[in-house]
């Protein structure tokens, strides 16, 4: 009675007696909680519980059969058992046909893959390779196995000479049939010989055939009286043997010709060398004979007969000479402007660069190596040391401008942010551009936002992500609404080497429109007044960077200037560098205003020993030490500049140096205090 029905009915006015009555309804309630409880009985005595037919097909789900734990080593195989003993019986039996430490563990193969091992067609063939049994030995051969039809036919190769006593069956096969054919003397080994060896020694032996032969000595004798003969038994003539005839004429057969010395000459006999030398002395002079040479004369000598220069060629010579002349002037002195296409007049700036070594250019004329939009990659720094390098310019590609809109959620660590900008619109940018930065708007530290930095990705229409290396934990609380990117199309790329060299006593007259990257490795990214093959010899130089002018990635200092160089750098940037982002040394001048440094190790811009730097209306921004540093007298002009979130002062001044903060923005932290001397009698006034 696994389904129970209700027996109780009744109508409405009807008497609750009967099947209409309470008992019945006992009755009924009595069988509906049996089959909820296994231990009762239905009314009609079967047990109670839920039976399988009060189950719905797919009720019984994993979650309500719940987790087995299978035991592989359980005994008492049985085809009836518990959900858990069926599932422990085809393990255990799973783990023995495979062989494996566990039933779930990976089979070594299955029964078709051994089957097709075995298999006639496809099984294996006993090469010894892996999964392919090994190679059967002599020990796996029945004596006789090797019959002709197992071994197979064989092609000899009468050409092989024998290399030893041991080969393959074909080689000792071609080796045998190659002494045969040579003993044979035969055309094909398998050819009938002319004779038996048999035979030969036979005939060899044999007296009759060989009687009357000459012996060696009787032929050597023989040799010996023809030799010694003097009488041409063969009458060879001298034609027959290319002997000499006869000398002008004169014949002597078996005699000599005499050579006799006239007047003026010496006949000297060289029996040594089997020569005669005829000389004249000089003691006979000819008769005068100056007539017969000139014009009209016998014998008239012609400036060619003499070696002698006609007018015409003179003057191909001459008009040669001013051809040569013109065209070294054309060379060496650039008589107006002129500019040189990279790549497409030269493969590399370097190369622009050295083929003016020679030329002089003049104070009122400019060279413009005008470098293409593209990256060029650099394993040695670009080397300016011409002496007129103040009249040559190299200029990048037109730059990518676009406004700023906002900004983006920003992600990251220190020294390596993403940041997402919203721009009016990405056309034109590709991730690895480097952008610039600039002019900011925005509350908060929106400065932090400012440098020059990689594209990372375009994310859409109007936002880029850029990385950008600010050097603090936390990435500063900002909001941005309005500034510039500058996108460089033309990229300098360096590996392993400083960037932009400008040697002692040497200048640049224009740098513009340029990213000069490094890669992370100890160098400068422009360096003024040293060369790298001889840093202890610096001296005086100068450059002048135009105002879309960014260094990004090396592992020293962005800009290095010393020794009386000079480095002109307006509206630059240089941003993520290992030291400094500017460095005046040792006498070193930059005038940087309104230029960026930011996220660079150390410091935004230094001036040391005797320097000085002019950065009015700049910034320096999340550096890794000081934001402006002046030490070991110098000294930094920084009026209406910008520093924050570097890591320790933003304006630090050392050892009788000064720093001029005049109307600067925010509130920034200052080493000593404004306007009071302190860290070895230096100071920061207003």
């Amino acid at each position: 009675m696994a389904k129970p029905k209700r027996t109780f009915s009744a109508d409405v006015g009807q008497k609750s007696t009967g099947t209409a009555g309470p008992d019945q309804i006992e009755y009924d309630l009595d069988n509906l909680f049996a089959a909820l409880d296994p231990a009762d009985t239905f009314k009609d005595g079967s047990p109670g519980g839920i039976q399988t037919e009060n189950i719905r097909a797919g009720a019984a789900t994993d979650t309500i059969i719940g987790t087995r734990t299978v035991d592989q080593a359980l005994a008492g195989d049985a085809h009836t058992g518990t959900l858990t003993q069926l599932l422990s019986w085809l393990a255990k039996h799973i783990k023995a046909v495979k062989g494996t430490a566990n039933w779930y563990d990976a089979a070594a193969s299955s029964i078709a893959g051994i089957w097709a091992k075995f298999n006639a067609a496809t099984g294996h063939k006993h090469t010894g390779a892996a999964d392919d049994a090994p190679q059967i030995g002599a020990d796996g051969l029945a004596d006789g196995a090797a019959t002709d039809a197992k071994v197979g036919s064989r092609t000899v190769d009468q050409a092989q000479a024998p290399v030893g006593n041991t080969g393959t069956l074909t080689q000792l096969f071609s080796w045998l049939a190659n002494r045969v054919k040579a003993i044979t003397g035969a055309t094909n080994w398998y050819d009938t010989p002319a004779t038996s060896l048999a035979n030969a020694k036979a005939h060899m032996d044999a007296a009759a055939p060989h009687s009357g032969h000459e012996t060696p000595a009787g032929a050597q004798a023989k040799v010996d009286a023809h030799a010694n003969r003097t009488d041409n038994p063969h009458g060879t003539t001298a034609a027959q043997t290319g002997a000499l005839v006869s000398i002008k004429g004169v014949s002597n057969p078996g005699g000599n010709v005499d050579l006799v010395a006239g007047t003026g000459i010496t006949i000297t006999p060289d029996t040594t060398n089997k020569r005669v030398t005829i000389t004249a002395t000089g003691e006979a002079l000819p008769a005068p004979h100056a007539g017969s040479h000139a014009v009209g004369g016998t014998d008239v000598l012609t400036p060619d007969a003499i070696g002698a220069e006609t007018p015409a060629g003179a003057q191909a010579k001459a008009d040669a000479v001013q051809a040569n002349l013109t065209a070294h002037l054309a060379e060496t002195v650039i008589t107006a402007n002129k500019t040189i296409n990279v790549p497409a007049d030269y493969p590399t700036i370097q190369a622009a660069l050295d083929s003016l070594k020679k030329a002089w250019i003049p104070r009122d004329v400019t060279v413009t190596i005008q470098v293409a939009a593209g990256t060029y990659s650099h394993t040695s720094p670009i080397i300016v040391d011409h002496p007129q390098g103040l009249h040559i310019k190299i200029i990048g590609a037109t730059p990518v401008t676009t406004t700023i809109t906002g900004a983006g959620t920003i992600t990251g660590s220190a020294g390596n942010w993403g940041v997402p900008i919203l721009v009016q619109s990405t056309s034109g940018i590709a991730a690895g551009d480097y952008v610039i930065v600039r002019d900011t708007t925005g509350t908060g530290d929106h400065y932090a936002f400012r440098g020059i930095w990689k594209v990372i990705s375009v994310d859409s229409a109007t936002q880029i992500t850029v990385q950008n290396t600010h050097r603090a934990s936390a990435f500063p609380t900002a909001t941005l609404s309005g500034g510039t990117v500058v996108v460089l199309k033309t990229v300098l790329k360096f590996v392993g080497c400083r960037g932009i060299v400008v040697a002692p006593n040497s200048a640049l007259g224009l740098l513009g429109a340029v990213a000069v990257v490094g890669d992370g490795s100890t160098n400068e990214g422009i360096l003024v007044g040293r060369l790298p093959s001889d840093l202890g010899v610096p001296g005086p130089a100068f450059i002048l960077l135009g105002g879309n002018v960014g260094i990004n990635g090396f592992g020293s200092n962005g800009i290095w200037v010393g020794y009386g160089g000079t480095v002109f750098a307006g509206s630059s940037t240089a941003s993520g560098n290992g030291q400094n982002g500017f460095l005046a040394d040792t006498g070193g001048f930059i005038w940087a205003i309104s230029s960026t440094a930011s996220g660079n190790g150390q410091n935004g811009f230094l001036a040391a020993n005797g320097s000085s730097i002019v950065a009015d209306s700049s910034t320096a921004s999340g550096n890794g030490a000081n934001g402006f540093w002046a030490t070991n007298g110098s000294s930094i002009a920084a009026g209406s500049s910008t520093a924050s979130g570097n890591t320790n002062s933003d304006y630090y001044a050392w050892l009788e140096s000064s720093i001029y903060v005049y109307g600067y923005t925010g509130a920034p932290i200052f080493s000593p205090a404004v306007n009071t001397v302190g860290n070895a009698n230096a100071i920061i006034s207003t």
